[in-house]
């Protein structure tokens, strides 16, 4: 059993178009439309496969990665209540601006 990271890619959404849900996660300041979510055991290769998520995206592309404990399986689904989405668990996040790549923009990240 080892440590199992969350990799969250997707787009940062306005907050106040779009439902309740896309904010219910991480800092709950911003929109986060999720367009893909796995898990993973290797961190360092977890942020190089972030990294280029967001450097490939549009502008507002982000990737959140989440230390999610030691886990017996990287296998989950989108209702898997054992998933965390707290802010405090932020391991690394980044963000396309305005074709600038922002590492660690969650406010409280551990980075």
């Amino acid at each position: 059993m080892s440590n199992a990271y969350l990799v969250d890619v997707g787009v940062v959404v306005d907050k106040d178009e779009y439902p309740a849900c896309y904010s219910n996660v991480y800092d709950k300041k911003r929109g986060y439309y999720d367009e893909d979510r796995y898990l993973v055991n290797d961190l360092d290769k977890a942020k190089k496969e972030a990294l280029q998520y967001v450097a490939d995206g549009v502008d507002k592309t982000y990737a959140i990665i989440t230390n999610q404990g030691q886990r017996d399986t990287l296998d989950f689904d989108a209702d898997d209540s054992s998933v965390s989405y707290d802010v405090t668990d932020i391991v690394y996040s980044a963000v396309k601006r305005n074709g600038r790549i922002i590492e660690s923009f969650t406010e409280t990240s551990n980075n």
